[in-house]
């Protein structure tokens, strides 16, 4: 790589490839058998940062283009389901009052853990050799992966004794009354809810089917900055999330200012002279004029605080 911070990648290299491999991802092969074309591939360069900005890690994916796949050849199905925005909500509406934990876990390279049933071939970038690979595994980027994670995700937790909820099926539940525990979903992050001792054993038996990261009291899910006071009262703010909103629109002039944000009372939007304007109402406020720019991400604050 010609990157100038190119020696910050090289461990992120390194990391994915050794993952691959030992999670038996791919086979390698000499050529594609007649009738058959390998999908080209790229490295997909990501820099994950915490609640604050600042740089938490580099991370690498080789990703297949799925956008060269041909339906009925080399996927059928691909729906995966998501976690709902509500079920999260209430997950934290029952932990405040109730004194319940809520941990968040990571599984590392989750889209590699679900099993490929269709005869797929890949090649690798050149930076990696331009190989040949037949996968094993659901590659990040074929179009079935989400749905391949999701089924093995599934599977396992139900053989260790969850359920999965009939309202949102990427939420599962185990046990009865004060020892019933959580775990909520939303492709390789986990939310957990319960006492200490549930939380800790649904770790436990997570751990044993998958390798994940302990984050520990949850803190930032799906844009959601999430606080907890000494009286046990859980806050979710979007600050990063709307301040990288307004640094990608293209803006110029606005009245902008940020408060805490607890809950939204009430909303409006407003279309003049070519200038959207959004505004919601409570104990803080937004006011963010986008001139030019689709107010879509702005709009998704209100709905999932």
């Amino acid at each position: 790589m010609s990157r100038p911070d190119s020696e910050q990648w090289r461990p992120a290299v390194d990391v994915e490839l050794q993952a691959l491999q030992e999670k038996g991802v791919y086979r390698k092969v000499e050529q594609v058998p007649q009738g058959k074309k390998a999908l080209p591939s790229k490295l997909i360069l990501t820099i994950k940062r915490d609640a604050l900005g600042n740089i938490d890690k580099y991370k690498m994916r080789l990703v297949a283009l799925g956008c060269r796949q041909v339906a009925g050849r080399d996927y059928d199905e691909v729906h995966s389901p998501t976690a709902q925005q509500a079920t999260f909500r209430i997950l934290f509406a029952k932990a405040a009052p109730e004194g319940l934990d809520v941990d968040q876990i990571d599984v590392k390279t989750a889209f590699l853990n679900g099993a490929l049933d269709q005869e797929i071939y890949i090649r690798l970038p050149a930076q990696l050799g331009g190989e040949i690979w037949r996968p094993e595994k659901a590659l990040y980027g074929l179009k079935q992966a989400a749905r391949a994670w999701h089924k093995q995700l599934r599977d396992d937790l139900m053989n260790k004794g969850f359920t999965s909820s009939a309202h949102d099926p990427c939420l599962f539940f185990r046990g009865q009354g004060v020892d019933r525990v959580y775990v909520l979903f939303h492709d390789d992050a986990g939310i957990l809810v319960g006492s200490t001792a549930q939380v800790s054993g649904a770790k436990k038996d997570i751990g044993t089917c998958f390798e994940i990261n302990h984050l520990g009291a949850a803190h930032y899910f799906l844009s959601l900055e999430v606080s907890r006071d000494n009286a046990g009262s859980i806050s979710v703010s979007q600050e990063k999330y709307a301040r990288t909103c307004w640094r990608g629109s293209r803006c110029r002039t606005a009245s902008q200012s940020l408060r805490r944000w607890n809950c939204v009372r009430d909303c409006r939007v407003q279309t003049a002279r070519g200038l959207r304007t959004v505004w919601c109402t409570g104990n803080w406020w937004v006011r963010l004029c986008i001139l030019h720019a689709t107010p879509g991400p702005i709009l998704h604050m209100p709905r999932a605080c």
